[in-house]
């Protein structure tokens, strides 16, 4: 069994590459339909749990979907690719599971809150109406990401405590949290609760479930170095 699934996810990772000579964006669309459609499967998430074989493809496949996201012109197919990601982050379990990923994962999240990925021909309000679900679409990876970043933060600080390395971990948590709040989590959420956008009906709840998560799971800032011996 454990082949026949390294099999399955080499193959996918092939047809979702939309690079690959061999395919092309439309195959790379069919596969991220027939992978979310095998992700939505209680028997394969059961199958997951009891032999994980994602882990090693899920920093290819989010490579990939990615550039899916990019080449597609269509709001709505990019929306069905950020929702594998998210199925993906749901299906990956485990202590801080996906949370090494989290820089692969966020990079691209502002470039496409912004301007949608960079594409979609104006179709009036259901255009809108798609933006609006690809907007939610960032908001549920933060949401299910955060938590991923809160365990793996706990476990790395346990980790540093026994090895002593406590300050040098401390510092680094600190920067990757400032960087996450500055950089994506602050203007996202400014933006999606600004009552003046067309979308903000649509919007508001998304955003009041990711300040949340926000809330719950971003870990405090680490306390100061002590001072210096006198």
């Amino acid at each position: 069994m454990g082949s026949e699934m390294c099999i399955r996810d080499s193959l996918f990772s092939c047809a979702l590459d939309p690079d690959n000579p061999r395919t092309d964006l439309v195959a790379a669309l069919q596969a991220i339909e027939a992978l979310s459609a095998l992700l939505h499967d209680w028997t394969f998430a059961e199958a997951e749990k009891k032999d994980p074989s994602l882990p090693p493809f899920l920093g290819l496949y989010l490579t990939h979907v990615y550039r899916v996201i990019e080449a597609a012109s269509e709001l709505e197919n990019k929306r069905k690719a950020l929702g594998l990601i998210n199925l993906l982050l749901k299906v990956v379990r485990g202590r801080g599971g996906g949370a090494s990923l989290a820089p692969l994962i966020l990079e691209p999240l502002p470039r496409m809150w912004a301007g949608g990925g960079g594409g979609g021909e104006g179709k009036g309000g259901r255009e809108e109406g798609v933006m609006a679900d690809l907007r939610i679409g960032i908001m549920q990876v933060l949401i299910g990401l955060l938590p991923r970043l809160a365990a793996a933060a706990a476990a790395a600080a346990a980790e540093a405590e026994k090895n002593n390395s406590q300050l040098q971990q401390q510092q680094q948590q600190q920067q990757q949290q400032q960087h996450l709040v500055s950089s994506l989590l602050l203007p996202l959420l400014a933006d999606a609760t600004d009552i003046s956008r067309p979308e903000a009906g649509t919007l508001l709840e998304g955003a009041l479930r990711l300040w949340h998560t926000t809330f719950l799971y971003l870990p405090p800032p680490p306390p100061p170095p002590p001072p210096p011996p006198p």
